[in-house]
């Protein structure tokens, strides 16, 4: 019993001080402060536990809340510290954290500078005052704020913090200051000196930013790299004999430093040392040492004066190491790629472009590179597999659907042409490309023998362009072969000569709309020109047609005899019929 007694007692004056205390500020204030005690009473998570000195408990209390982010608590709680226990530097700066936390800046800023009043030796509350100045992009004020933060703690970071203030009101001469305070207390920092150089640079002081590289070389004369950048700082402002007594300088006390070997090389080049140049390319490509990436830059510099010259083995050579040393670089494969490509190595280029997709297939221009070789190599079961793979890393790429749908033409896959046409137009964004679907459509829909859809979509491309020759053919001849339509495919015809008088593919097929509509000695004219400068064996076979037509049965059947030697007719079935009776069957 005497123990519980003991502990209602303790409770008991522990609640009666809340209490009190409560009253006397109820008959103070109102309004928030009346609203923030109801809320303490509710925070406070064991009763037990308050002690006359509320002040510290509360606070306590606070930083729980604080730590688990939950501010608005904690700040309620802070402010009830403060009330109870006033002009406690630690209680106003947390005041102030948390209202930097809640984005009350102007709050933030009037606590944290009542905090420095009562300490102003205390570097944190300095960190926060000029925290709050960045968030509101008050720039002065931070600079202000930093240069008192580096009297009351004078650090490498607090200087390049103050020197980065200057930079952004921007005040380039004290950034310098603050760089070179730094540096006088601290020594020659490589952070320090690159800063000051991008300063100068920007302020276009090129002999103030090389003299503070020559800091760098001097204060760390072991650190080759450091020899390097300034000889690329160099190089960059025209410095070419100055840059290569450095790197000379490099490659001599540290022949390990491919870098420097590479960089020197370049500047060989530049000199006309072209024999020494390559054979130290040749050398640092061959070294892992060697970033891929500065490599490559070699590469496309020399990959100009190749192409200039039309001489690329030398630089060839150098492309096959480069993928021999870095097996995993995609970038480099497709690099040697271009270079076989460029020599009309087709099969070997192609190869090396899928090696290079293989290591990362988002490269729609190495894509595009293979399906290209594939129609000039006239692999057309290449060129659909190629399409549909590309499709996986491009589903909305529309020329992926072009090529395969071409390649499925070829096949004479009419079907599946014409879904891969179908969806791949769903995806093109420019009347240009809608037209080309649009052809290529009027030509499927005709296999299929669908032929008003195919007049359709002849329609459209020529809407987008009456003068697109291919379909202006296509049309016509299709036209012709239907016998449909005849007075508008002779339009057709009309235009195709009058573009190309010469052209053998055109000749016959104005020749064969001539045939079509029983002019048969006008259609003679065009179809023998025709013939006469092309072996296509369906221009012979119609050259035949037109020549039994005319009463000419012999040379007729001479022509279908080419005809069928030089294949390509549209029936060789029909073709061997009139060949065998002697007879033109229509």
């Amino acid at each position: 019993m005497g123990k519980s007694v003991s502990l209602l007692v303790i409770l008991f004056f522990a609640q009666l001080a809340l209490i009190t205390s409560v009253q006397a500020q109820k008959k103070k204030k109102k309004g928030k402060e009346n609203e923030n005690i109801s809320v303490v009473e509710g925070l406070v998570e064991n009763t037990e536990q308050i002690s006359f000195d509320q002040a510290e408990y509360l606070f306590s209390e606070g930083m729980k809340h604080f730590i688990l982010e939950d501010y608005k608590k904690a700040l309620i709680l802070f402010e009830e510290s403060d009330r109870l226990k006033e002009n406690n530097p630690t209680t106003l700066f947390k005041i102030a954290d948390t209202n930097f936390k809640l984005e009350s800046y102007e709050e933030a800023l009037k606590f944290a500078k009542k905090a420095v009043e009562l300490d102003p030796k205390n570097q944190y509350f300095y960190v926060l005052i000029s925290e709050i100045h960045r968030q509101n992009k008050d720039y002065e004020a931070l600079a202000e704020t930093l240069e008192q933060l580096t009297v009351v703690s004078p650090s490498e970071e607090n200087y390049y913090n103050l020197a980065s203030a200057y930079l952004y009101i921007p005040d380039y001469d004290k950034a310098i200051s603050a760089y070179n305070k730094s540096e006088d207390r601290f020594g020659v920092s490589e952070l320090i000196i690159r800063q000051k150089q991008r300063v100068f640079l920007k302020l276009g002081k090129t002999e103030e930013a090389l003299k503070e590289g020559e800091k760098l070389v001097e204060a760390y004369p072991g650190e080759s790299r450091f020899i390097t950048s300034q000889a690329q700082l160099l190089l960059a402002n025209n410095k070419i004999d100055e840059a290569s007594v450095l790197l000379e300088k490099v490659v001599d006390t540290h022949p390990e430093d491919e870098e420097a070997k590479l960089m020197l090389a370049r500047v060989y080049k530049v000199q006309g040392k072209n024999d020494v140049a390559d054979k130290m390319i040749e050398e640092t490509f061959s070294s892992n040492l060697v970033d891929v990436d500065q490599k490559i830059e070699i590469l496309r510099m020399y990959q100009q004066e190749a192409v200039k010259n039309n001489s690329t083995d030398k630089i060839k050579d150098l492309a096959a190491i480069l993928v021999e040393t870095h097996p995993n670089s995609a970038v480099a494969k497709n690099l040697y790629g271009d270079f076989l490509l460029f020599d009309q190595k087709k099969e070997e280029a192609r190869s090396i472009f899928l090696e290079a997709l293989e290591i990362d297939g988002d490269s729609f221009d190495a894509w595009q590179k293979v399906l290209n070789i594939d129609w000039e190599l006239q692999d057309y079961e290449a060129v659909i597999d190629h399409a549909e793979d590309a499709q996986e890393f491009f589903p909305n790429q529309p020329r992926l659907y072009f090529f395969s749908g071409l390649g499925y033409v070829m096949k004479k896959d009419y079907e599946m042409a014409r879904e891969m046409l179908e969806s791949g137009k769903m995806f093109a964004n420019n009347p240009q490309l809608v037209a080309q679907f649009d052809a290529q459509l009027g030509d499927v829909y005709h296999y299929l023998e669908e032929y008003d859809k195919s007049d359709e979509y002849y329609e459209k491309a020529l809407d987008y362009d009456a003068e697109n020759i291919q379909v202006l053919n296509n049309y016509a001849y299709y036209l012709s072969i239907r016998k449909v339509k005849l007075d508008k495919a002779m339009e057709m015809g009309k235009k195709l000569i009058n573009k190309e008088p010469s052209n053998p593919t055109y000749l016959d097929t104005y020749g064969w709309i001539l045939y079509a509509n029983g002019k048969y000695k006008d259609a003679l004219t065009f179809l023998e020109k025709a013939a006469s400068i092309s072996e296509d064996g369906t221009i012979a076979e119609h050259y035949g047609d037109v020549l039994y037509k005319t009463g000419n049965k012999d040379k007729a059947m001479e022509q279908w005899k080419i005809a069928l030697e030089n294949g390509g007719t549209d029936n060789e079935d029909l073709l061997k019929k009139k060949i065998a009776s002697g007879a033109l069957i229509e």
